[in-house]
């Protein structure tokens, strides 16, 4: 289905470094946004702040994610990828759609009950 990974930075206490992906066939059912919430309610208990993506050029998908679960963007490049940092409070649970998915995938819904 998919994945979301926090990894702290050594030399910036107040963000993680985020990984995200979902698989084809899970995507545009609103995964990704839960994934996406639930890393930042996970990365905001931990203190960071904000999260940072490098994702790959000609790609919205993040930032389409993150407005979805309630995130706000920045987009700058570096080392000639687009550097994404998402900032915010996200939307407390996933989208109901996601719900039903979660109970029939039986994906776990950390963070939001």
């Amino acid at each position: 289905m998919g994945f979301a990974q926090l990894i702290p930075y050594t030399d910036e206490t107040a963000a993680v470094q985020l990984s995200l992906h979902v698989e084809p066939e899970w995507r545009c059912l609103g995964v990704g946004t839960a994934l996406l919430s639930v890393a930042s309610q996970l990365g905001r208990a931990s203190g960071a702040r904000k999260l940072i993506a490098l994702s790959p050029p000609d790609q919205e998908a993040l930032q389409h994610t993150a407005t979805s679960a309630g995130l706000h963007t920045a987009t700058r490049t570096e080392f000639g990828l687009p550097k994404v940092t998402v900032t915010g409070v996200p939307r407390p649970c996933p989208p109901a759609e996601l719900r039903s998915i979660r109970r029939a995938g039986g994906a776990v819904s950390a963070g939001c009950r």
